[in-house]
């Protein structure tokens, strides 16, 4: 059984985006193991190599780089801990020098293990996973599930056994997933395992940090590249904000805030220009068509056999590849349909998209501020009332300012309307009578995360716990969803399409039966 204590990190793979990766003999070992080789063939950006030629990195190698930098945040953390420099430090990170030095194997091995679950095409094949009763409730797996599972069912469990001990496999799918998802037993220290996660998962995690670096490397989209040696210079163990009442976590310095914005800003701009690329979304869109298919023809069934880890684990792209080259000259008509697209680049085009913008309601930020005067006008007449010995003028100045600061920083409509889009998509079918040649994609993702005390970055700043979006107007000043609203049509149909769409939007507009969503 391998001794953390003296693990020598002396096996190097060298990678395109940090150098040299190093691994110990242990580590080496689970890479060796089939269902990890596995991750060579899962691309990390699953058709986006069919608009950027040099998107063809996998999960392999982003799980090498995620252990490449959990390690540095590791080691820079516990530093400045062992240093004094953590502010407020919570007890329970006063761990001994083993429990240290075992903390940092379990987070190496979870970072390296953390994407072991991914279906073929990464996250585009996730929407074909089953539903399973998880927990008392019933939803559709995730790929953490599946990592879960593949952990503890493949050779992956004997080799982790055999080098550390059967009591880690818990421990590393707890970090590598959540604690929650691990089978610890009731005295383990949770609160450690949720920081371990936290820099591997949390906002400013190595999963985060590698995947936008990696993917800008490998795209050419220089948007996602951001300062990420500073970045980790200035982690630390920081306590909550005071109204949160929540556990300290991984957080930023007052020096540290600058590059936080930098990373969520190159976040949000790898949304717009690569992840949500409109032709990649289309590739997408038709890639789980054809997958619900052909995982009907393969197993009986429109999803990936869950159920069965050493069956799904010989799931890959290139199973998929030589399944859509198959059909593409098969005698399955349905199946060649759906196959034709990627042989011979007949996807459907952009007809029209909608944005954020477009469905904004230009009153909600007037009726914003008016509500706040109105409650300033209230709050202000006790005030000027002679005998008045409670707040001051002043007192009532600052709270005014206080309230209307994230009103007026704004840049971003509060609200847009899902179901003029849905009416206007069914609108567009019964214009073309053709459902099969038609498509709509609404995506929507947060790339700031502005909801909650969890959500948010915090940043350690003159003796106070910060919010990052507080402090930067850039992030405040984020739209709290990226959206798009697009609907795809055959070549020949586009401009029909984009023509009836335009009228449409001109007789219904925008503003008015609007809803959250």
């Amino acid at each position: 059984m391998a001794d953390p204590s003296k693990q020598l990190y002396n096996n190097e793979c060298r990678d395109a985006v940090h150098g040299f990766v190093y691994l110990s003999d242990a580590e080496w070992a689970v890479v060796d193991c089939p269902t990890f080789q596995r991750l060579r063939d899962i691309r990390q950006l699953a058709m986006a190599h069919l608009v950027y030629p040099g998107a063809t990195h996998t999960r392999f190698e982003h799980s090498l780089g995620c252990v490449h930098l959990s390690d540095l945040i590791f080691k820079a953390v516990e530093r400045r801990f062992r240093q004094g420099d953590c502010p407020d430090s919570a007890e329970a990170f006063r761990k001994s020098d083993e429990k240290w030095t075992r903390g940092r194997t379990i987070l190496r091995l979870a970072s390296l293990l953390h994407d072991l679950g991914h279906s073929p095409f990464s996250h585009s094949g996730e929407s074909l996973m089953p539903k399973e009763v998880v927990d008392g409730r019933k939803r559709r797996l995730q790929h953490e599930d599946m990592t879960a599972r593949l952990i503890r069912g493949t050779e992956i469990a004997d080799r982790l056994k055999t080098r550390f001990g059967e009591e880690i496999i818990e421990e590393v799918i707890a970090v590598a997933t959540k604690p929650e998802s691990a089978r610890l037993s009731k005295e383990s220290d949770r609160a450690w395992y949720r920081f371990l996660n936290d820099i591997l998962a949390g906002e400013l995690g190595s999963d985060r940090m590698d995947y936008l670096l990696r993917d800008a490397v490998h795209s050419g989209q220089s948007v996602g590249l951001f300062d990420h040696r500073k970045l980790i210079d200035s982690m630390t163990i920081v306590p909550p904000p005071e109204e949160t009442g929540e556990e300290h976590r991984l957080g930023l310095d007052g020096a540290g805030w600058l590059i936080g914005e930098q990373m969520v800003a190159a976040r949000y701009l790898m949304y717009v220009a690569l992840y949500f690329h409109k032709t990649k979304r289309i590739y997408e869109i038709h890639l789980e068509e054809f997958l619900a298919s052909w995982l009907e023809a393969r197993y009986g069934r429109p999803h990936f056999p869950a159920d069965s880890p050493g069956e799904y684990a010989k799931l890959t792209d290139s199973q998929v590849w030589a399944g859509i080259y198959e059909a593409a000259v098969g005698a399955d008509e349905e199946l060649r349909r759906l196959a034709l697209p990627f042989v011979d680049r007949s996807h459907l085009r952009l007809a029209h998209e909608l944005l954020l913008a477009d469905n904004h309601d230009p009153t909600a930020s007037s009726d914003d501020v008016k509500a706040v005067l109105d409650e300033f006008a209230r709050g202000l007449q006790p005030v000027l009332e002679p005998d008045h010995k409670g707040e001051s003028v002043a007192d009532v100045m600052t709270d005014l300012q206080h309230r209307l600061g994230p009103i007026l920083r704004r840049r971003r409509p509060r609200i847009w309307n899902a179901s003029r889009f849905d009416k206007l998509v069914h609108s567009v079918h019964n214009h073309v009578r053709e459902m099969l040649d038609i498509r709509s994609d609404q995506t929507k993702h947060s790339a700031a995360k502005l909801f909650g005390p969890r959500d948010k970055i915090w940043v350690y700043l003159d003796g106070k716990t910060r919010y990052l979006d507080e402090l930067s107007e850039i992030v405040s000043g984020m739209p709290d969803r990226i959206w798009r609203g697009r609907i795809y049509a055959p070549a020949k149909m586009r401009d029909e399409v984009r023509k009836f769409c335009v009228q449409w939007l001109e007789s219904n507009p925008s503003g008015g039966g609007t809803k959250n969503v």
